[in-house]
């Protein structure tokens, strides 16, 4: 697979935020966009565990919460703390009234970006890889264009 010459926008990572980005992109009609990671292979750790309620309305937003929500565990309330002592025991079911989401989602990242992935590959979008930024740079001939080495 081949990197466009050009593009109007480059999203550089293919992690959750970088996938959400593409996914928001196509749901507002824009399909000029590149996605490069550095990674030969994603989804291949997890750096993260939980999504939150308002992540998880932005997931709604492109057609990705529901699809988040049947992969992961739903918790209202957890605990969290050191061996000996609790710190904190937070209630999400209080969000009732402010959002559809009133809880988390506990899910791992890795599997947070095979689902988000899924979804931006239903749309024929690949990601390139392994293709890392290493600078950028304005081009000398139109100021309007950025230069980017890969």
């Amino acid at each position: 697979m081949s990197i466009p010459d050009s593009t109007t926008v480059l999203i550089v990572g293919a992690g959750p935020t970088g996938l959400a980005a593409a996914l928001s992109l196509i749901h507002h009609g824009f399909h000029d966009f590149v996605v490069v990671d550095a990674v030969r292979y994603g989804e291949n750790t997890s750096r993260a565990i939980v999504v939150h309620p308002a992540t998880l309305e932005a997931l709604d937003t492109i057609g990705c919460g529901d699809n988040i929500i049947s992969h992961g565990t739903k918790a209202t309330r957890f605990e969290i703390g050191t061996r000996s002592s609790g710190l904190t025991s937070p209630n999400f079911a209080y969000l009732k009234r402010y959002t559809h989401h009133p809880y988390t989602v506990l899910i791992p990242q890795n599997l947070t970006e095979h689902v988000l992935g899924m979804k931006l590959a239903s749309f024929g979008v690949s990601v390139h890889r392994p293709l890392k930024v290493v600078g950028m740079k304005r081009n000398t001939e139109n100021t309007q264009l950025t230069d980017v080495h890969v």
